[in-house]
Protein backbone atom coordinates (compact mmCIF):
# COMPACT_ATOMS: atom_id res chain seq x y z
CA UNK A 1 0.00 0.00 0.00
CA UNK A 2 2.75 2.48 0.95
CA UNK A 3 4.39 1.89 -2.47
CA UNK A 4 1.16 1.84 -4.48
CA UNK A 5 -0.26 5.26 -3.61
CA UNK A 6 2.94 7.25 -4.36
CA UNK A 7 3.19 5.42 -7.68
CA UNK A 8 -0.37 6.33 -8.63
CA UNK A 9 0.10 9.95 -7.52
CA UNK A 10 3.32 10.15 -9.54
CA UNK A 11 1.51 8.74 -12.57
CA UNK A 12 -1.25 11.32 -12.09
CA UNK A 13 1.34 14.14 -12.02
CA UNK A 14 2.93 12.86 -15.23
CA UNK A 15 -0.45 12.66 -16.93
CA UNK A 16 -1.27 16.14 -15.61
CA UNK A 17 1.65 17.41 -17.66
CA UNK A 18 0.75 15.40 -20.77
CA UNK A 19 -3.01 16.07 -20.37
CA UNK A 20 -4.00 12.67 -21.76
CA UNK A 21 -7.67 12.54 -20.79
CA UNK A 22 -8.37 8.82 -21.03
CA UNK A 23 -5.26 7.74 -19.15
CA UNK A 24 -5.89 10.32 -16.48
CA UNK A 25 -9.42 8.98 -16.00
CA UNK A 26 -7.96 5.50 -15.58
CA UNK A 27 -5.56 6.83 -12.95
CA UNK A 28 -8.52 8.28 -11.03
CA UNK A 29 -10.26 4.90 -11.13
CA UNK A 30 -7.05 3.28 -9.84
CA UNK A 31 -6.97 5.82 -7.01
CA UNK A 32 -10.52 4.81 -6.09
CA UNK A 33 -9.38 1.21 -5.82
CA UNK A 34 -6.33 2.27 -3.77
CA UNK A 35 -8.51 4.19 -1.32
CA UNK A 36 -10.79 1.19 -0.87
CA UNK A 37 -7.72 -0.92 -0.17
CA UNK A 38 -6.44 1.66 2.31
CA UNK A 39 -9.81 1.79 4.06
CA UNK A 40 -9.88 -1.98 4.37
CA UNK A 41 -6.28 -2.06 5.62
CA UNK A 42 -6.60 0.74 8.19
CA UNK A 43 -10.10 0.11 9.51
CA UNK A 44 -11.20 -3.33 8.39
CA UNK A 45 -14.20 -1.96 6.47
CA UNK A 46 -15.07 0.07 3.37
CA UNK A 47 -16.93 2.87 5.12
CA UNK A 48 -14.09 5.33 5.85
CA UNK A 49 -14.21 8.90 4.49
CA UNK A 50 -11.41 7.97 2.08
CA UNK A 51 -13.55 5.31 0.42
CA UNK A 52 -16.75 7.38 0.45
CA UNK A 53 -15.03 10.51 -0.90
CA UNK A 54 -13.46 8.44 -3.66
CA UNK A 55 -16.92 7.35 -4.82
CA UNK A 56 -18.29 10.88 -4.63
CA UNK A 57 -15.31 12.71 -6.14
CA UNK A 58 -12.72 10.66 -8.02
CA UNK A 59 -15.12 8.24 -9.69
CA UNK A 60 -17.44 10.95 -11.13
CA UNK A 61 -14.36 12.96 -12.14
CA UNK A 62 -13.26 10.06 -14.32
CA UNK A 63 -16.55 10.37 -16.26
CA UNK A 64 -15.55 13.73 -17.75
CA UNK A 65 -13.86 11.72 -20.49
CA UNK A 66 -17.35 11.13 -21.95
CA UNK A 67 -18.48 14.76 -21.93
CA UNK A 68 -16.87 15.98 -25.20
CA UNK A 69 -18.65 13.17 -27.06
CA UNK A 70 -22.11 14.37 -25.97
CA UNK A 71 -24.00 16.79 -28.18
CA UNK A 72 -24.82 19.05 -25.23
CA UNK A 73 -21.09 19.57 -24.57
CA UNK A 74 -19.92 19.71 -28.16
CA UNK A 75 -16.72 21.76 -28.34
CA UNK A 76 -15.82 21.38 -24.67
CA UNK A 77 -12.44 19.90 -23.81
CA UNK A 78 -10.58 19.16 -20.60
CA UNK A 79 -7.83 21.55 -19.52
CA UNK A 80 -4.94 20.88 -17.17
CA UNK A 81 -6.36 23.33 -14.64
CA UNK A 82 -9.31 21.01 -14.01
CA UNK A 83 -7.06 18.01 -13.42
CA UNK A 84 -5.00 20.14 -11.04
CA UNK A 85 -8.11 21.10 -9.02
CA UNK A 86 -9.27 17.45 -8.83
CA UNK A 87 -5.89 16.07 -7.70
CA UNK A 88 -5.16 18.99 -5.36
CA UNK A 89 -8.51 18.62 -3.58
CA UNK A 90 -8.01 14.87 -3.23
CA UNK A 91 -4.48 15.23 -1.81
CA UNK A 92 -5.65 17.93 0.61
CA UNK A 93 -8.56 15.75 1.73
CA UNK A 94 -6.15 12.84 2.21
CA UNK A 95 -3.83 15.09 4.25
CA UNK A 96 -6.72 16.14 6.51
CA UNK A 97 -7.72 12.51 6.97
CA UNK A 98 -4.18 11.43 7.87
CA UNK A 99 -3.72 14.43 10.17
CA UNK A 100 -6.71 13.22 12.17
CA UNK A 101 -5.13 9.78 12.50
CA UNK A 102 -1.88 11.25 13.80
CA UNK A 103 -3.77 13.55 16.15
CA UNK A 104 -5.89 10.74 17.62
CA UNK A 105 -2.87 8.47 17.95
CA UNK A 106 -0.87 11.12 19.84
CA UNK A 107 1.57 11.79 17.02
CA UNK A 108 2.40 8.18 16.14
CA UNK A 109 1.64 6.73 12.76
CA UNK A 110 -1.32 4.38 12.76
CA UNK A 111 -0.70 1.08 10.99
CA UNK A 112 -3.55 -1.12 9.94
CA UNK A 113 -2.64 -4.05 12.14
CA UNK A 114 -2.09 -1.94 15.24
CA UNK A 115 -5.13 0.26 14.86
CA UNK A 116 -7.65 -0.76 17.56
CA UNK A 117 -10.50 1.06 15.83
CA UNK A 118 -10.82 -1.65 13.17
CA UNK A 119 -11.80 -4.12 15.92
CA UNK A 120 -14.37 -1.82 17.51
CA UNK A 121 -16.73 -1.64 14.58
CA UNK A 122 -16.65 -5.27 13.43
CA UNK A 123 -16.51 -7.03 16.81
CA UNK A 124 -18.14 -4.78 19.39
CA UNK A 125 -21.86 -4.62 19.90
CA UNK A 126 -24.09 -1.55 19.92
CA UNK A 127 -23.51 1.09 22.58
CA UNK A 128 -26.76 1.86 24.34
CA UNK A 129 -28.33 3.27 27.48
CA UNK A 130 -31.24 1.94 29.58
CA UNK A 131 -34.58 2.67 27.97
CA UNK A 132 -33.05 3.52 24.58
CA UNK A 133 -35.55 1.48 22.57
CA UNK A 134 -38.57 3.16 24.16
CA UNK A 135 -37.00 6.60 23.79
CA UNK A 136 -36.24 6.09 20.10
CA UNK A 137 -39.79 4.94 19.41
CA UNK A 138 -41.16 8.12 20.94
CA UNK A 139 -38.51 10.20 19.17
CA UNK A 140 -39.45 8.79 15.76
CA UNK A 141 -43.12 9.45 16.49
CA UNK A 142 -42.32 13.02 17.58
CA UNK A 143 -40.33 13.68 14.40
CA UNK A 144 -43.20 12.28 12.35
CA UNK A 145 -45.87 14.39 14.07
CA UNK A 146 -43.86 17.61 13.83
CA UNK A 147 -42.91 16.85 10.24
CA UNK A 148 -46.54 16.21 9.30
CA UNK A 149 -47.54 19.51 10.89
CA UNK A 150 -45.05 21.20 8.57
CA UNK A 151 -46.31 19.12 5.65
CA UNK A 152 -49.93 20.10 6.37
CA UNK A 153 -49.07 23.80 6.52
CA UNK A 154 -47.05 23.59 3.30
CA UNK A 155 -49.67 21.64 1.39
CA UNK A 156 -52.19 24.24 2.51
CA UNK A 157 -50.13 26.81 0.58
CA UNK A 158 -50.63 24.73 -2.57
CA UNK A 159 -54.36 24.38 -1.94
CA UNK A 160 -54.79 28.13 -1.45
CA UNK A 161 -52.74 28.88 -4.59
CA UNK A 162 -54.89 26.72 -6.84
CA UNK A 163 -55.12 23.21 -5.48
CA UNK A 164 -53.47 19.94 -6.43
CA UNK A 165 -54.08 20.69 -10.11
CA UNK A 166 -50.94 22.88 -9.92
CA UNK A 167 -48.84 19.72 -9.89
CA UNK A 168 -50.50 18.71 -13.15
CA UNK A 169 -50.31 22.15 -14.79
CA UNK A 170 -46.87 23.33 -13.63
CA UNK A 171 -45.03 20.15 -12.75
CA UNK A 172 -43.71 19.16 -9.34
CA UNK A 173 -40.54 21.23 -9.56
CA UNK A 174 -42.27 24.57 -10.18
CA UNK A 175 -44.74 23.97 -7.36
CA UNK A 176 -41.83 23.77 -4.88
CA UNK A 177 -41.69 27.57 -4.53
CA UNK A 178 -45.35 27.56 -3.51
CA UNK A 179 -45.16 24.48 -1.31
CA UNK A 180 -42.07 25.59 0.64
CA UNK A 181 -42.55 29.34 0.78
CA UNK A 182 -42.30 29.49 4.59
CA UNK A 183 -38.76 28.87 5.87
CA UNK A 184 -39.83 28.31 9.47
CA UNK A 185 -42.47 25.77 8.47
CA UNK A 186 -39.94 24.02 6.23
CA UNK A 187 -37.75 23.24 9.22
CA UNK A 188 -40.67 21.36 10.71
CA UNK A 189 -41.30 19.63 7.40
CA UNK A 190 -37.63 18.62 7.11
CA UNK A 191 -37.93 16.49 10.22
CA UNK A 192 -39.58 13.84 8.02
CA UNK A 193 -36.19 12.68 6.62
CA UNK A 194 -35.13 11.96 10.21
CA UNK A 195 -38.03 9.53 10.45
CA UNK A 196 -36.46 7.59 7.57
CA UNK A 197 -32.95 7.81 9.05
CA UNK A 198 -33.64 7.04 12.71
CA UNK A 199 -36.34 4.54 11.75
CA UNK A 200 -33.93 2.60 9.54
CA UNK A 201 -31.23 2.45 12.22
CA UNK A 202 -33.79 1.58 14.91
CA UNK A 203 -35.06 -1.41 12.92
CA UNK A 204 -31.53 -2.63 12.23
CA UNK A 205 -30.73 -2.25 15.93
CA UNK A 206 -33.88 -3.62 17.57
CA UNK A 207 -35.61 -5.55 14.80
CA UNK A 208 -38.51 -4.96 12.43
CA UNK A 209 -41.44 -2.92 13.75
CA UNK A 210 -44.57 -2.57 11.64
CA UNK A 211 -45.59 0.79 13.08
CA UNK A 212 -42.15 2.31 12.34
CA UNK A 213 -42.29 0.99 8.78
CA UNK A 214 -45.67 2.68 8.35
CA UNK A 215 -44.33 6.02 9.63
CA UNK A 216 -41.32 5.74 7.32
CA UNK A 217 -43.56 5.02 4.32
CA UNK A 218 -45.85 7.97 5.06
CA UNK A 219 -42.84 10.25 5.55
CA UNK A 220 -41.41 9.14 2.21
CA UNK A 221 -44.71 9.88 0.47
CA UNK A 222 -44.84 13.29 2.15
CA UNK A 223 -41.42 14.19 0.75
CA UNK A 224 -42.60 13.73 -2.84
CA UNK A 225 -44.86 16.78 -2.61
CA UNK A 226 -41.85 19.07 -2.20
CA UNK A 227 -40.97 18.37 -5.83
CA UNK A 228 -37.15 18.63 -5.78
CA UNK A 229 -34.76 15.72 -6.24
CA UNK A 230 -32.63 16.62 -3.25
CA UNK A 231 -35.60 16.51 -0.87
CA UNK A 232 -36.73 13.11 -2.14
CA UNK A 233 -33.56 11.25 -3.09
CA UNK A 234 -31.04 12.46 -0.49
CA UNK A 235 -33.06 11.35 2.58
CA UNK A 236 -33.45 7.93 0.94
CA UNK A 237 -29.69 7.81 0.30
CA UNK A 238 -28.94 8.69 3.94
CA UNK A 239 -31.29 5.97 5.16
CA UNK A 240 -29.69 3.40 2.85
CA UNK A 241 -26.20 4.45 3.98
CA UNK A 242 -27.32 3.99 7.59
CA UNK A 243 -28.63 0.54 6.67
CA UNK A 244 -25.22 -0.58 5.40
CA UNK A 245 -23.43 0.96 8.39
CA UNK A 246 -25.83 -0.71 10.81
CA UNK A 247 -25.48 -4.09 9.09
CA UNK A 248 -21.67 -3.62 9.06
CA UNK A 249 -21.29 -5.14 5.63
CA UNK A 250 -21.77 -4.37 1.95
CA UNK A 251 -23.23 -7.24 -0.04
CA UNK A 252 -23.38 -7.05 -3.85
CA UNK A 253 -27.05 -8.06 -3.80
CA UNK A 254 -27.97 -5.14 -1.55
CA UNK A 255 -25.88 -2.74 -3.62
CA UNK A 256 -27.83 -3.65 -6.77
CA UNK A 257 -31.14 -3.38 -4.91
CA UNK A 258 -30.10 0.03 -3.58
CA UNK A 259 -29.14 1.28 -7.04
CA UNK A 260 -32.45 -0.03 -8.36
CA UNK A 261 -34.41 1.84 -5.70
CA UNK A 262 -32.56 5.08 -6.42
CA UNK A 263 -33.17 4.68 -10.15
CA UNK A 264 -36.90 4.19 -9.50
CA UNK A 265 -36.92 7.36 -7.36
CA UNK A 266 -35.18 9.32 -10.12
CA UNK A 267 -37.64 8.09 -12.73
CA UNK A 268 -40.67 8.93 -10.60
CA UNK A 269 -39.30 12.43 -10.06
CA UNK A 270 -38.64 12.75 -13.79
CA UNK A 271 -42.28 11.86 -14.48
CA UNK A 272 -43.45 14.45 -11.92
CA UNK A 273 -41.30 17.17 -13.47
CA UNK A 274 -42.47 16.43 -17.01
CA UNK A 275 -46.13 15.81 -16.15
CA UNK A 276 -47.43 18.93 -17.97
CA UNK A 277 -45.62 17.90 -21.20
CA UNK A 278 -46.94 14.36 -20.94
CA UNK A 279 -50.51 15.50 -20.43
CA UNK A 280 -50.18 17.94 -23.33
CA UNK A 281 -48.81 15.02 -25.39
CA UNK A 282 -45.66 16.98 -26.25
CA UNK A 283 -43.63 14.04 -24.94
CA UNK A 284 -44.58 10.46 -24.18
CA UNK A 285 -43.59 8.52 -21.07
CA UNK A 286 -41.25 6.12 -22.87
CA UNK A 287 -39.28 8.95 -24.52
CA UNK A 288 -38.88 10.87 -21.25
CA UNK A 289 -37.60 7.87 -19.32
CA UNK A 290 -35.27 6.52 -22.01
CA UNK A 291 -33.71 9.92 -22.75
CA UNK A 292 -32.92 10.38 -19.07
CA UNK A 293 -31.33 6.92 -18.94
CA UNK A 294 -29.20 7.67 -21.99
CA UNK A 295 -27.95 10.84 -20.31
CA UNK A 296 -27.44 9.22 -16.91
CA UNK A 297 -23.76 10.16 -16.70
CA UNK A 298 -24.76 13.83 -17.11
CA UNK A 299 -25.92 13.72 -13.50
CA UNK A 300 -22.27 13.27 -12.47
CA UNK A 301 -20.02 15.11 -14.93
CA UNK A 302 -21.34 18.62 -15.84
CA UNK A 303 -20.26 20.04 -12.48
CA UNK A 304 -16.65 19.45 -13.48
CA UNK A 305 -17.19 21.24 -16.80
CA UNK A 306 -18.61 24.25 -14.97
CA UNK A 307 -15.78 24.18 -12.42
CA UNK A 308 -13.32 24.39 -15.32
CA UNK A 309 -15.24 27.35 -16.73
CA UNK A 310 -14.88 29.11 -13.38
CA UNK A 311 -11.15 28.42 -13.25
CA UNK A 312 -10.57 29.66 -16.80
CA UNK A 313 -12.82 32.74 -16.74
CA UNK A 314 -13.09 34.08 -13.18
CA UNK A 315 -11.21 37.36 -12.78
CA UNK A 316 -11.93 38.53 -9.24
CA UNK A 317 -11.98 36.37 -6.12
CA UNK A 318 -14.78 37.11 -3.66
CA UNK A 319 -12.99 36.60 -0.36
CA UNK A 320 -15.34 34.15 1.37
CA UNK A 321 -18.77 35.51 0.47
CA UNK A 322 -19.90 32.33 -1.28
CA UNK A 323 -18.09 29.78 0.89
CA UNK A 324 -19.74 31.22 3.99
CA UNK A 325 -23.09 31.87 2.40
CA UNK A 326 -24.67 29.68 5.07
CA UNK A 327 -24.17 32.55 7.56
CA UNK A 328 -26.38 34.79 5.45
CA UNK A 329 -28.91 31.99 5.05
CA UNK A 330 -28.96 31.55 8.82
CA UNK A 331 -29.66 35.26 9.30
CA UNK A 332 -32.38 35.15 6.67
CA UNK A 333 -33.82 32.05 8.35
CA UNK A 334 -34.17 34.05 11.56
CA UNK A 335 -35.74 36.91 9.60
CA UNK A 336 -38.05 34.50 7.75
CA UNK A 337 -36.52 35.10 4.30
CA UNK A 338 -35.37 32.53 1.73
CA UNK A 339 -32.60 34.44 -0.11
CA UNK A 340 -28.94 33.77 0.66
CA UNK A 341 -26.22 36.30 1.33
CA UNK A 342 -25.11 36.14 -2.32
CA UNK A 343 -28.39 37.69 -3.41
CA UNK A 344 -28.94 40.11 -0.54
CA UNK A 345 -25.47 41.39 0.39
CA UNK A 346 -23.02 41.03 -2.45
CA UNK A 347 -23.44 41.50 -6.19
CA UNK A 348 -20.46 40.09 -8.07
CA UNK A 349 -19.55 38.05 -11.10
CA UNK A 350 -22.05 35.56 -12.45
CA UNK A 351 -21.55 31.80 -12.39
CA UNK A 352 -19.69 30.54 -15.44
CA UNK A 353 -21.30 27.55 -17.13
CA UNK A 354 -20.66 25.77 -20.41
CA UNK A 355 -24.31 24.73 -20.74
CA UNK A 356 -26.93 26.71 -18.81
CA UNK A 357 -29.13 23.61 -18.54
CA UNK A 358 -26.58 22.16 -16.09
CA UNK A 359 -25.78 24.66 -13.35
CA UNK A 360 -23.92 22.58 -10.77
CA UNK A 361 -20.22 23.19 -10.12
CA UNK A 362 -19.03 20.50 -7.66
CA UNK A 363 -18.22 21.25 -4.02
CA UNK A 364 -15.20 23.32 -5.09
CA UNK A 365 -16.98 26.02 -7.07
CA UNK A 366 -17.63 28.41 -4.17
CA UNK A 367 -14.21 27.84 -2.64
CA UNK A 368 -12.42 28.55 -5.90
CA UNK A 369 -14.54 31.64 -6.56
CA UNK A 370 -13.58 32.94 -3.13
CA UNK A 371 -9.92 31.98 -2.73
CA UNK A 372 -8.66 30.24 -5.90
CA UNK A 373 -6.55 27.12 -5.58
CA UNK A 374 -5.71 28.06 -1.98
CA UNK A 375 -9.39 27.65 -1.14
CA UNK A 376 -9.50 24.34 -3.02
CA UNK A 377 -6.70 22.94 -0.84
CA UNK A 378 -7.69 24.54 2.48
CA UNK A 379 -11.36 23.55 2.50
CA UNK A 380 -10.65 20.04 1.21
CA UNK A 381 -8.19 19.59 4.08
CA UNK A 382 -10.81 20.71 6.59
CA UNK A 383 -13.43 18.36 5.13
CA UNK A 384 -11.01 15.43 5.34
CA UNK A 385 -10.24 16.26 8.96
CA UNK A 386 -13.83 16.79 10.14
CA UNK A 387 -15.26 13.77 8.32
CA UNK A 388 -12.65 11.50 9.88
CA UNK A 389 -13.41 12.85 13.36
CA UNK A 390 -17.04 11.80 12.90
CA UNK A 391 -15.89 8.46 11.49
CA UNK A 392 -13.52 7.67 14.38
CA UNK A 393 -16.26 8.51 16.85
CA UNK A 394 -18.58 6.23 14.89
CA UNK A 395 -16.05 3.38 15.11
CA UNK A 396 -15.36 3.77 18.82
CA UNK A 397 -19.02 3.94 19.85
CA UNK A 398 -21.50 2.35 17.45
CA UNK A 399 -24.64 4.01 18.74
CA UNK A 400 -27.78 5.13 16.93
CA UNK A 401 -26.62 8.73 17.27
CA UNK A 402 -23.16 8.13 15.80
CA UNK A 403 -24.45 5.97 12.94
CA UNK A 404 -26.97 8.70 12.07
CA UNK A 405 -24.41 11.51 12.25
CA UNK A 406 -21.81 9.73 10.14
CA UNK A 407 -24.48 8.76 7.60
CA UNK A 408 -25.24 12.47 7.13
CA UNK A 409 -21.53 13.26 6.76
CA UNK A 410 -21.21 10.42 4.26
CA UNK A 411 -23.96 11.93 2.12
CA UNK A 412 -22.01 15.19 1.99
CA UNK A 413 -18.98 13.25 0.76
CA UNK A 414 -20.96 11.21 -1.77
CA UNK A 415 -22.41 14.25 -3.55
CA UNK A 416 -19.15 16.21 -3.73
CA UNK A 417 -19.41 15.93 -7.53
CA UNK A 418 -22.75 17.75 -7.45
CA UNK A 419 -22.43 20.86 -5.30
CA UNK A 420 -21.21 22.02 -1.91
CA UNK A 421 -23.37 20.44 0.79
CA UNK A 422 -20.79 20.67 3.56
CA UNK A 423 -22.11 24.06 4.67
CA UNK A 424 -25.76 23.34 3.90
CA UNK A 425 -27.82 24.38 6.91
CA UNK A 426 -30.33 21.57 6.44
CA UNK A 427 -27.74 18.88 7.20
CA UNK A 428 -26.25 20.63 10.21
CA UNK A 429 -29.78 21.23 11.41
CA UNK A 430 -30.29 17.43 11.38
CA UNK A 431 -26.97 16.91 13.16
CA UNK A 432 -27.96 19.46 15.80
CA UNK A 433 -31.42 17.93 16.35
CA UNK A 434 -30.07 14.37 16.62
CA UNK A 435 -27.31 15.42 19.03
CA UNK A 436 -29.65 17.40 21.29
CA UNK A 437 -32.20 14.57 21.30
CA UNK A 438 -29.49 12.06 22.29
CA UNK A 439 -28.14 14.28 25.09
CA UNK A 440 -31.63 14.87 26.48
CA UNK A 441 -32.41 11.14 26.26
CA UNK A 442 -29.32 10.15 28.22
CA UNK A 443 -29.95 12.77 30.90
CA UNK A 444 -33.61 11.83 31.30
CA UNK A 445 -32.89 8.10 31.43
CA UNK A 446 -30.01 8.63 33.84
CA UNK A 447 -32.18 10.60 36.27
CA UNK A 448 -34.99 8.08 35.93
CA UNK A 449 -32.63 5.21 36.72
CA UNK A 450 -31.16 7.08 39.68
CA UNK A 451 -34.63 7.73 41.03
CA UNK A 452 -35.51 4.07 40.54
CA UNK A 453 -32.34 2.96 42.35
CA UNK A 454 -33.10 5.22 45.30
CA UNK A 455 -36.64 3.92 45.59
CA UNK A 456 -35.41 0.32 45.48
CA UNK A 457 -32.77 1.01 48.15
CA UNK A 458 -35.38 2.64 50.39
CA UNK A 459 -37.67 -0.32 49.86
CA UNK A 460 -34.91 -2.77 50.82
CA UNK A 461 -34.08 -0.88 54.02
Amino acid sequence: MKYLVPFIIAAACILLITNHVTLFALVLVALVWANFYASRYLYGNLFSPLAVFSIGWLLPASCVVFLPNHIKFDGWEVHQELWLAIILSYLAFLAGHLFTLFFIDNGRAVSGRNNPSRKYYLQRGWESFPGEKTWNLWLIRAFFMLGMIGFTLNINNVIQAGGFSLYRDLGFRDVETIFGQSTLVNYLYFLLPLVLLIGMIHQCRFGYTRSITLLMTLSFIGLFFHGTKSTIVFPVVIALIAFFYSRRSVRPKMVFITLGLLLICFQIITIGRNLPYMLARDEDLFTILTVRLDDLFLYFSPGFANLQEEILNLKNFRGGVESFQFAGELVNFILGKREGITQTVFEGEQFYMFNDAYNTGTFLREHYRDFGFVGVAAFSFVYGLISNLFYCRFLEETSIRNVALYSIISLMLLISFFSNHYFKIQYWYWIFVITIADVVARLVMQKRNQKKSRSESVYET
